[in-house]
């Protein structure tokens, strides 16, 4: 088990160089880290939003950042990027995960593009809902849940992608 913490450049060096001494190749890296964030957006501080912003996207971005060159030399390699189905749509009360999530998408379809003249594919894994711990309101120390409650709008949802070739009335 090696050490890595996703949020500073220097641990991410220091795992890749140590698993480098150890095995002499990186075949495949799995981009994993994260954590859920539940609440309002009005009750999310922006210390807790670029935290979710720092995990779970430059943590990906600083991984893929430290091993392009190790995989570029090797002239082949693998990137998996575990995303969310929250990355595709919105999800009330997790707008922060949502936003992390839908920036990982960008970031590996573009990477997919950029890479795929050095044999180095890239995989976006979009995970569904699984009921664990992950996005429960003590999931995050310091974090409680949300005080503010939608009001219900007769079973119709107000909010959609905008379309900005419809028309607009008058």
């Amino acid at each position: 088990m090696l050490a890595l913490d996703v949020q500073d450049d220097d641990s991410v060096a220091a795992c890749l160089e140590d698993l480098m001494a150890r095995t002499g190749r990186l075949d495949v890296l799995v981009n994993n880290a994260g954590f859920g964030l539940y609440g309002a957006v009005e009750e999310t501080s922006m210390d807790e939003a670029k935290a979710q912003m720092e995990t779970n996207f430059f943590g990906v971005v600083r991984t893929v950042r430290a091993a392009l060159p190790i995989m570029r030399e090797q002239q082949r390699g693998k990137i998996i990027n575990i995303s969310s189905l929250a990355g595709l749509v919105g999800v009330p009360h997790h707008a922060f995960y949502a936003a992390s999530k839908f920036a990982l998408e960008g970031f590996s379809e573009s990477l997919v593009l950029e890479l795929e003249p050095f044999d180095i594919s890239v995989t976006l894994v979009e995970v569904g809902y699984v009921d664990t711990p992950f996005d429960r309101p003590t999931s995050r120390p310091g974090r409680a849940a949300s005080r503010v409650r939608p009001r219900p709008r007769n079973g119709h949802r107000e909010c959609g992608r905008v379309d900005s070739k419809r028309s607009r009335p008058g």
